[in-house]
Formats: structure tokens, C-alpha cells, sequence
């Protein structure tokens, strides 16, 4: 059984305890049980059953607070006791800020999700040869503190110290690039061809990720050496979430990888995976497609992990992906926690079993 999108339900919680009954309350082994709900939080009291009758001793309320830095002001002024993690990240600087106050634990734990820049596959200008160069000409060194290889992060199954290829930065060379494909530099510096500007439209959000405007202006300045422009547009996360999947109205987008057992196929397959009603969201590679179909039908291990080699050079050579930021699960909590652990899951990821609140 997956994180998502499946779930085990106990009969009891539908109407004739059948598959199509209408539902009547959540029957569940966890730590907590619903005592209150609203669009502003949730208010989770200890389920008695839990851990063989042997329940938490506190209180969780889950509070919705949809800007990161406001999230940081939340921890500072005592309303929340824990934030961070995948759902309800901060900044890398609010991080660093807090870690010089001892009235604070930061706890960072091992994660497998990675950020990155996906190209619209229906942009007809942008071909494999200016993806290229656009990734020639982002200094990723500046993005991140972990050195950015590939796509995804070396913990990820299939992933190894060799088969992802690291592209480094190279300003001239991406030069070439552009003009390799009839683009001339303007007077305002940019490159051009039949009077048209070489010039995207970024889509970000920082709602749940509040560090891509930074990465964004960075890789805005870095292209802006290389003579390509870059338009950033911030959305709110219901409209970010509309353009990428529905509207399509973007040239290039930040985006994340899925986490944990989801990587990598289900992710690539999601994602990039063309089919017959069209092609992927991310991408329009067939080849890539085949490969990610000999894979679902290949049991043996060490075919998988060839199949999975060849992926990865696929990514690489047509430029699918332009890694931004591997992420560790990080969070902040207050004196009010003794002892905090991961669980291991980034959607889930406090292991209330061992939470320890004073």
C-alpha cells in the first residue's frame, strides 16, 4: 500500500458496510481522532485505541497558514510549536535565523524529494539545443549547498554515483548553444532571431515553497547573462496548480519531484510519461515513454536498474529537467517539544508515537 493515492477504510465507516455506502465518520488506527474542523484548522484528540490502548498524552491541532514566512511568525509568537517539513516548509534563511536561538530545535532529517525547472513541452522555440543552453547558463551552485547532478537525489532507488550526468556551468558555451540555432544578440543584449526576443515566462509559487522566488531571480540574472530573457510570475498555490496542469500557460515552471516509494517511476510516469490522449504534462519524448513502459513490464532487478540507467541519460541529454535543490526534511520546533522524530514519510512525517511534549 502507497502514501497515495490509495487507502485502506474500515467498513464500519460507511452506511451497510458496503463499497458504495454513503460515508459516516473516519474508523482509523492512528494517534488522533477529529474533535474539530474548520478552513482554518484541525483539532486532533488522542484515539484511545491507539498503540494497543496505549494513547498519546497531548493534543495536536493542525493550523492553515498558507505563506511561509508567516509560518516563521507563527513559531516566533507561540502559536505553533512545529513547522517545516514538505507541508509546511520555511525559508533555508528563517531556518539559519532560528538555529542561533536556543529557544528553538532545528531537527534536519534525510529526504528524497528534489525541486527543478520543467520546460513546456508545446513551446516550440524552446527545443532541445536552448534547453541545453539554458541549463549551460544557470550557475546551480548559487541555488543550492548540495552539489546538483541530476534530477533526482543519490538516495532514490536506481539512482547511482555514475548515472547521472552532471552538467556544469559554462556561460560561453551556452552562448554557442543559442547561436548555434540562428540567434544574433541585440543591442539590449539579448538574442533574437526573425525579431523575436529569446524570452520565457517563469511560473513559480511560494505559497508552499517560499525559497523559489530567490532561486527564480537568480536564475532570471543568470540567463539574463547568456542573452535570454526571463519574465517571473508568482501565483497564488490554487492558480499555480491550474496553470500546470489545466491552462498550460507558462514557458517554464518550477516544480518538485514526488517523494519516498513514488520515485522514481511513479513520478517520471505521472509526469513525463506520453499517452494516447497526448503527450505527457512535462514533456513529449517518445522514446523516453518506451522506456518507461519496458520498465513497468521488466521483473528482473538488474534489467530495471539498466532501464533506469537510460532513463536517467534520457532526462540528461534532451534536457527534461533542470535541478534547482535536493530537500531535506527540516523543521523547527519549540521549547514545548522535548523530543521530535521523522517518520519517515514526508506526508506524514511526525512520528507522534515518539513525540515527547513537555
Amino acid at each position: 500500500c502507497q502514501t497515495r493515492p490509495l487507502r485502506i477504510m474500515s467498513p464500519h465507516s460507511v452506511e451497510g458496510e458496503k463499497v458504495d455506502g454513503a460515508f459516516k465518520e473516519a474508523i482509523g488506527t492512528g494517534a488522533f481522532t477529529v474533535k474539530e474542523i474548520s478552513a482554518e484548522q484541525v483539532l486532533m484528540e488522542p484515539n484511545p485505541y491507539y498503540n494497543h490502548g496505549n494513547p498519546v498524552n497531548y493534543q495536536v491541532n493542525f493550523k492553515t497558514i498558507e505563506d511561509g514566512n508567516s509560518r516563521t511568525l507563527a513559531l516566533k509568537s507561540g502559536e505553533v510549536d512545529v513547522v517545516g517539513g514538505t507541508l509546511g516548509s520555511i525559508t533555508d534563511s528563517d531556518i539559519n535565523s532560528l538555529k542561533k536561538d536556543k529557544s528553538y530545535n532545528v531537527h534536519k532529517f534525510e529526504g528524497t524529494m528534489s525541486h527543478f525547472l520543467a520546460f513546456n513541452p508545446d513551446n516550440q522555440v524552446l527545443t532541445s539545443t536552448i534547453r541545453k543552453g539554458i541549463e549551460l547558463a544557470v550557475n546551480k551552485s548559487t541555488l543550492s549547498d548540495k552539489k546538483l547532478v541530476g534530477l533526482f537525489q543519490e538516495n532514490v532507488k536506481y539512482v547511482s554515483t555514475d548515472n547521472q550526468e552532471n552538467i556544469p556551468y559554462d556561460l560561453n558555451k551556452a552562448r554557442s548553444m543559442f547561436e548555434s540555432e540562428g540567434y544574433v544578440e541585440n543591442a539590449e543584449g539579448y538574442y533574437e532571431k526573425a525579431n523575436n526576443v529569446l524570452a520565457f515566462d517563469l511560473v513559480i509559487q511560494t505559497t508552499e515553497f517560499p525559497e523559489w522566488k530567490e532561486q527564480a531571480e537568480i536564475i532570471e540574472s543568470d540567463l539574463k547573462k547568456a542573452g535570454v530573457k526571463v519574465n517571473i510570475n508568482i501565483f497564488d498555490s490554487e492558480s499555480y496548480y491550474d496553470v500546470l496542469w489545466n491552462t498550460k500557460k507558462y514557458d517554464m515552471i518550477f516544480y518538485r519531484t514526488y517523494t519516498d516509494a513514488l520515485l522514481p517511476y511513479n513520478f517520471l510516469n505521472s509526469l513525463y510519461h506520453n499517452t494516447a490522449e497526448g503527450h505527457g504534462v512535462l514533456a513529449n519524448d517518445a522514446k523516453l515513454t518506451n522506456l518507461l513502459d519496458d520498465f513497468a513490464v521488466t521483473i528482473q532487478e538488474k534489467k530495471q536498474q539498466q532501464i533506469f540507467g537510460n532513463i536517467f541519460k534520457r532526462i540528461s541529454e534532451e534536457t527534461l529537467a533542470i535541478p534547482i535543490d535536493y530537500k531535506d526534511e527540516k523543521f523547527v520546533t519549540s521549547s514545548k517539544i522535548s523530543e521530535f522524530h521523522y517518520s519517515g514519510l514526508s506526508d506524514a512525517p511526525i512520528d507522534f508515537k515518539k513525540l515527547v511534549v513537555k
